[in-house]
């Protein structure tokens, strides 16, 4: 038998002495952050089993392997607690002993009990040591139970019409001490479904998600009219009361530091592209502190997640941004001010690995970012991980992985379902030279979620055995507990209900309020201007005006969230400019491009020398500038927009030099912006109906053009609410680039971006104002006939039936290509011909890089890269002689992805196809 010792160490919290005695199976005086009760020790050391591979079915250890292997992970912890000086020396002589004895019963005669009970020992040092560190919160804990629903899936895990019944609200009154959790409160809910939760900064609320479900969804589609609701509990008496109604799924809500409240909401209308529905889209929405006036302040064409207030005031979240691009990557992180202005990527939008990031929170006392990294065909859960905007804002230079044990679900490791073991798997990696962790071979697919940070080196966090299920199938009810963890590699049993989940931990406590930004001034600049009625609820009723630049600019992606001054404060407002293909420098200046680079300047290259630019698919990043002449800007302040003649239904923005781009552009001059509108799917399934040969593609239409200046420069009005990308266009009206993701503004707010496409790292150079801002902002120019509601047989048929049908008709078809507009299919013979021989963008399951992924590359798309269109706009094709509106109309057809509709309404289809006249899309 194992000889009898003892010592003794320093209980932290309570600076007590506790002695610890093992004899046989007995344990005396045992501290204060190991349960009492007997069954929750119980529960507590088959969990360490589990952990350590005794007796699992796989990778299954003895006890004295598991001494080996766990010595490890709390010899850092030690070292860690040591090294900031809160290492007792009690605590260092308890591990030193535990230490010496593994040492002296490394021999073969040491029989496994002793083994086992020197294993329970270092156990039991660990988790006090872990509970009594200075950065972790020792109060009570809130979480939620929750079934997952029925179908695994990004989009599909938080609606109300896939939720099992069964959770609540839920507190640790000892975490640590006890397994125990009770209700928060005692009102009785009809049978439904919690999630997502948030505690006040008093710490006197809790904002949570519920929803009625009587009784388990056969199907997503036949329980379409249950929806998650906002409802808030009250501390001072207990009470309960309900924020938010009406038919839409309201969840994630978050606390904003003026005690208004954010969440995601599909009130905003539209369903998501690339699978079968219902998905309605949910994004960032507004309300008042008690639920009233709810509206969204995103107008982003598809889904957006897990909103969080950073300790600068903007918020943090993810979004999925697949605009012509794969649909399974690109869910990423990024963040705008709780109004919806200054909409910046923030990590990951050119990133393969992991496919997605969710549930991003601020570090305290740090500028860095824990995150979930999760799958996309399944619900969020994956590896938990640090993001370090310092290092970067794409790839795996900012990531570090705080549970490197649990590889990332679908990129890393495929995703199985309950028919398959390999049912998703993204497929951008070489699986032969990812090394699978022994805990992955172990517990294959486990994962973690909801992570809590107290700091970058502890946190809360939900955690399953069991692996992780995908699409089309559901979890199982009890696969997470909830874990006190750290970036060593140990974690502590909180809770673990064994009927069901437990996520979405964090203390029941006050905390720090971060900084609290200006916010737009909804009575003044709250509705779209008459120019542009609101078609649908969901572009009414946007935020309104800006602050000054000195309290609503968002810092740059470099800065740390901390100590982060305004982006214009320390800038000129003069600003340098790179020499545009047909403008002189000065002294100071660039001679403009060089003919053997083939490329135009990109401003900060030549001084970050080895910097390895991110390749941002045009991330707006928001910079101040100080036009001229103030008063063509108004005053943003007071709201006056009167000397610039804008309404409040319209921002304004600015690009600081086209030609500052990565990838950077070819020589050629780009003479005006085509701006692009994206517009929301309105209908439910996937090409269910197609506005194009492009797979899953969203709905577009042009807006127009804007001059740009030969610096490069362009300073233009848009309408405000509403997505929009843009493209650089040569002297042919033929895009050179194009943006595959989309900005948006509110009534009255100004943008700026350095350039098109530009590294993100790079501050805008001091100099010479761009010559735009010299000037009023530009108006924009309409596109041509068919562009607005996009319209094949409007914008490009015309051209056909006069320049090609001699050749191309239906009696001689030269080349075998007829160029009819008679109907085919969905689309007509002329489309169909003439699109195939257009290189366009679309998701299809080639490697993404067939489609320019992740960042778009000049002259890959449109019409640039159509030779042939290059031998008709030079006269080389049988003397076809194209006039320079037929040019552009030809053009932007191809540029605009070589779309045939301009709606995904069929009514109104089946009028285009027709050549008629529609008065617009249903859903823009």
């Amino acid at each position: 038998m194992f000889a009898v010792y003892s010592h003794r160490f320093c209980h932290y919290a309570s600076g007590l002495l506790l002695v610890l005695v093992v004899s046989g199976l007995g344990l005396a005086d045992i501290p204060a952050t190991y349960p009492r009760d007997p069954a929750e020790q119980a529960q507590l050391e088959e969990d360490w089993r589990k952990q350590d591979g005794i007796e699992t079915p796989r990778q299954a250890v003895t006890y004295r392997d598991a001494v080996k292997n766990l010595e490890r992970r709390p010899a850092a912890l030690v070292q860690y607690l040591d090294q900031r000086g809160t290492l007792s020396e009690a605590a260092r002589s308890a591990w030193d002993h535990l230490r010496a004895e593994s040492q002296r019963l490394a021999n073969p005669a040491a029989e496994e009990s002793a083994w086992r009970e020197l294993w329970r020992a270092v156990h039991i040092l660990r988790r006090d040591l872990m509970f009594t560190a200075d950065e972790v919160d020792r109060g009570p804990i809130v979480f939620i139970k929750q079934v997952p629903s029925i179908f695994s899936h990004q989009l599909t895990q938080y609606q109300g019409s896939t939720a099992r019944p069964g959770g609540g609200v839920f507190v640790l009154d000892q975490p640590g001490a006890s397994l125990a959790s009770r209700p928060l409160f005692d009102t009785h809910f009809p049978p439904g479904s919690y999630q997502h939760l948030d505690v006040s900064y008093e710490g006197d609320r809790v904002l949570f998600s519920y929803c009625e479900v009587p009784s388990i969804p056969v199907d997503r589609e036949r329980c379409i009219d249950r929806a998650y609701h906002l409802y808030e509990w009250s501390r001072r008496d207990g009470s309960i009361r309900q924020l938010t109604d009406g038919p839409y799924d309201d969840f994630a809500g978050r606390y904003l530091p003026d005690d208004r409240i954010i969440f995601i909401s599909t009130r905003r209308g539209g369903y998501h592209r690339c699978g079968r529905g219902p998905c309605p889209v949910h994004i960032l929405t507004l309300a008042e502190a008690d639920g009233s006036n709810p509206r969204p302040i995103s107008f982003h064409e598809t889904h957006e997640w897990d909103p969080a207030v950073l300790h600068d005031g903007r918020i943090i979240y993810t979004r999925w941004d697949y605009v012509d691009r794969h649909a399974v990557f690109y869910q990423m992180l990024w963040t705008a001010r709780p109004d919806g202005t200054g909409v910046a990527a923030f990590y990951g939008n050119n990133t393969w690995n992991p496919v997605g990031v969710w549930e991003a929170r601020p570090v305290p006392g740090s500028h860095r970012i824990m995150a979930t990294a999760a799958a996309h065909h399944a619900m969020t859960a994956g590896s938990i991980i640090l993001i370090d905007p310092a290092r970067g804002s794409d790839g795996s230079a900012p990531i570090e992985r705080l549970t490197p044990d649990a590889l990332f679900p679908e990129s890393e490791v495929p995703l199985a379902n309950l028919s398959r073991e390999e049912a998703w798997w993204a497929g951008i990696l070489d699986r032969s030279q990812i090394q699978v962790p022994v805990e992955a071979q172990r517990w294959p697919g486990h994962c973690y979620r909801s992570p809590w940070p107290f700091s970058e080196n502890f946190f809360l966090a939900a955690y399953s055995f069991e692996r992780l299920i995908g699409e089309p199938d559901p979890n199982p009810p009890a696969m997470f507990g909830l874990y006190l963890c750290d970036r060593f590699g140990n974690k502590e049993l909180l809770h673990r209900d064994p009927a069901i989940s437990s996520l979405w931990a964090m203390p029941l406590a006050p905390r720090p309020r971060p900084m609290n930004l200006a916010v737009l001034d909804d009575e003044s600049h709250g509705q779209k201007a008459s120019a542009e009625p609101a078609r649908t609820a969901h572009t009414a009723q946007p935020v309104g005006t800006p602050q000054p630049a000195e309290t609503a600019q968002p810092v740059q992606a470099n800065q740390s969230t901390e100590t982060a001054h305004p982006a214009g404060a320390a800038q000129s407002s003069e600003t340098a400019q790179p020499a545009g293909p047909d403008q002189s420098a000065g002294p100071a200046q660039s001679d403009g491009p060089d003919p053997s680079a083939g490329t135009a300047p990109s401003p900060g290259l030549a001084q970050t020398a080895g910097a390895a630019p991110s390749g941002q698919e045009a991330a707006v990043q928001p910079v101040s500038f100080s036009p001229a002449r103030p008063e063509a800007v108004g005053d943003a302040s007071s709201g006056s927009y009167a000397a610039a003649g804008r309404s409040p239904g319209f921002g304004t923005l600015v690009v600081q030099n086209v030609y500052a781009s990565w990838v950077p552009l070819p020589r050629v001059r780009i003479s005006r912006l085509r701006i692009v509108q994206v517009l929301p799917k309105a209908t439910p399934h996937i090409n269910d109906p197609m506005v194009g040969l492009a797979n899953a593609s969203p709905g577009k239409q042009v807006l127009g053009t804007v001059l740009v200046e030969p610096d490069g420069s362009a300073y233009f009005t848009v309408p405000a609410g509403i997505p929009i990308a843009f493209q650089a266009l040569d002297e042919h009206s033929r895009a050179v680039q194009t943006m595959r993701t989309l900005t948006y503004l509110q009534p009255g707010e100004t943008l700026g971006c350095v350039g098109c496409h530009e590294p993100r790292h790079f501050s805008p150079p001091v100099g010479q104002m761009p010559m735009a801002l010299r000037r009023e902002p530009s108006t924009i120019e309409p596109g041509p006939e068919g562009s607005r509601p996009f319209s094949f047989p409007r914008l490009v048929q015309p051209i056909l039936d006069r320049k090609c049908l001699d050749c191309h008709g239906e009696e001689k078809t030269e080349g075998g290509l007829t160029l009819v507009g008679r109907p085919e299919g969905a689309f007509t013979a002329a489309y169909l011909q003439l699109a195939r021989r257009v290189p366009f963008s679309a998701w299809t399951g080639a490697h993404p890089s067939s489609n320019s992924e992740p960042a778009t590359l000049p002259d890959h798309f449109g019409s640039r890269a159509c030779r042939w269109f290059d031998d008709i706009i030079a006269g080389r094709h049988y003397g076809v002689e194209l006039t320079r509106d037929e040019i552009e109309s030809l053009a932007t057809w191809m540029d605009v992805n070589a779309l045939f509709y301009g709606t995904f309404d069929r009514e109104l289809q089946a009028r285009q196809i027709r050549g008629e006249q529609i008065p617009g899309p249903g859903l823009e």
